[in-house]
């Protein structure tokens, strides 16, 4: 099975516009499940972990989740970047690392769709007349 880290902007200047990009998140998470890949997905599993809502609750700053994110993404085998993630600092961090490590990057779910056949194809023995 194949790990893809999905790459999807948290930050934003309001609890409100933090949702949405979190529920952005769960959207494209749900479509590549469906897909049956593995999904790395820090905006989900980090989500509202800042102490914005609740600031006794701060698990830990920024740094620490920037970190931990490109730790995740270096042990995945492709990238998926979905919503704003073009205009987002930190997609577009992640993006640059990916391409450092040489995992393949994907803007499109199509693509994305492409390259799982084609390495699923790669992984299957030939069939036998």
């Amino acid at each position: 099975m194949k790990v893809i880290y999905l790459a999807t902007p948290y930050s934003a200047p309001t609890p409100y516009l933090i949702s949405v990009n979190v529920y952005i998140a769960q959207v494209a998470h749900d479509e590549l499940v469906r897909l049956g890949v593995a999904v790395v997905a820090p905006t989900i599993t980090s989500a509202h972990k800042g102490g914005l809502f609740m600031p006794n609750d701060l698990v830990a700053d920024e740094r620490y989740w920037y970190a931990s994110g490109l730790e995740k993404l270096r042990r995945c085998d492709a990238v998926m970047v979905q919503g704003a993630g073009e205009s987002s600092w930190g997609c577009r961090m992640e993006v640059r690392e990916a391409h450092r490590k040489k995992i393949p990057v994907f803007y499109n779910l199509e693509h994305l769709q492409e390259w799982l056949s084609a390495a699923l194809s790669a992984k299957q023995p030939p069939r036998t007349p």
